[in-house]
């Protein structure tokens, strides 16, 4: 009976992210829409009493209600360990590389602690062969993901399949399950995963083996992250040479110039349909989390051997704008500007130009300084 629960039952560790809690809620309040795990439990992994408590808030709220029955489902554990042993499928959400490999790898609270100890039939719902379906949510670094699939999948004798699948989307997505998956991993394990992605997104991509999807992430946030740089020049050039700036954005969003950057996340708020600069740069995708996928690119095409010029300069620009010294910060912590919206740095751009600095190039890298 116990093992016929675990089968049915789905776990999701990683709610402290503010996109994770919705997409947790979305999962466990859908799951009922697929029969092999409409009687599952639904087991959170979070030791923090406050943190699970809003959890359990926003599932009722989401929910129309906590019902009772949805209630008496939900399990609260501490490690992943515990959870392997109470879910055939478990859904992570986590902050970097390092606790990837912690959370999967490192014992005694790890997955691979209890896949290894324990012995389990293969799931009916699953795969033929595999008894542990793992769907990692995170954007991270693409080879970190690489290595611990690969040491899932060798240290539980192939009992195990592991996806990547980051998503595109903002919080206001994860809330409505509009969320845009990149899936990468076998042919089996994608079709496996991709019910439950479906519970929480509206669109799911599977872009080749384990890591393609992360690997289709980060070099969408490299684009965007140029596109936004290039647009806030453009926009801030058209202000300094007296160019209306519904006009100027009008033509670009019709032209060549065109990109989701211009149409969508306008850092001047009458420009494009409620983006973050219409809420202070509040919400969206923050410049440090940009900064970081950006980062990932820089890591893949160094170990590659790919020129990215302008993803270098990019890394330095948002890097810039994520350093601002703020009063009161916490070191490690996102601060100022690395909290706002990437596109903020349209806004940091303008300080300096207002500053009267027009090139931030040093004298001996041959930039010059030049006044209004």
């Amino acid at each position: 009976m116990a093992l016929a629960r675990r089968s049915s039952s789905l776990a999701f560790i990683g709610l402290p992210n503010s996109l994770s809690s919705p997409m947790a809620t979305n999962l466990f309040l859908r799951s009922t829409e697929l029969a092999q795990h409409r009687e599952g439990d639904l087991v959170v992994v979070e030791q923090d009493d406050g943190k699970f408590g809003v959890f359990m808030h926003e599932l009722g709220m989401m929910g129309g209600g906590l019902g009772e029955a949805t209630a008496k489902r939900v399990k609260r554990v501490g490690s992943g360990a515990e959870a392997a042993t109470l879910s055939s499928t478990l859904i992570t959400s986590l902050p970097s590389s390092s606790v990837l490999q912690s959370t999967y790898l490192l014992p005694p609270q790890s997955i691979l602690t209890t896949l290894k100890g324990q012995s389990f039939p293969p799931s009916q719902h699953l795969p033929k062969g595999m008894h542990t379906l793992l769907i990692d949510t995170s954007t991270l670094d693409v080879e970190v993901f690489r290595s611990v699939a690969r040491q899932m999948g060798e240290q539980t004798n192939g009992g195990t399949g592991m996806v990547d699948a980051p998503f595109l989307g903002g919080l206001s997505q994860a809330k409505t399950g509009r969320l845009q998956f990149l899936v990468g991993g076998t042919q089996p394990a994608f079709e496996a995963a991709q019910p439950l992605l479906n519970l929480m997104g509206n669109r799911v991509t599977h872009c080749g083996d384990s890591g393609a999807g992360l690997s289709v992430k980060v070099i969408s946030s490299l684009i965007t992250g140029i596109n936004q740089i290039a647009l806030s020049e453009g926009l801030l050039l058209g202000s300094r040479l007296g160019v209306d700036s519904k006009v100027l954005s009008s033509v670009i969003t019709n032209s060549s110039a065109q990109s989701w950057s211009a149409s969508a996340n306008s850092p001047i708020p009458s420009l494009s349909p409620n983006p973050p600069s219409l809420n202070g740069f509040n919400g969206g995708h923050s410049t440090t989390e940009m900064l970081n996928e950006i980062k990932f690119a820089l890591n893949a095409a160094t170990s590659l051997g790919a020129p990215l010029p302008l993803g270098y300069s990019a890394a330095m620009l948002y890097e810039n704008v994520c350093d601002e010294d703020v009063e009161g910060a916490v070191p490690g912590e996102m601060k100022g500007k690395g909290r706002k919206d990437f596109s903020v740095v349209y806004e940091w751009l303008k300080e300096r130009a207002d500053g009267g600095v027009e090139s931030w190039g040093s004298e001996e890298g041959g930039g010059e300084q030049a006044s209004k």
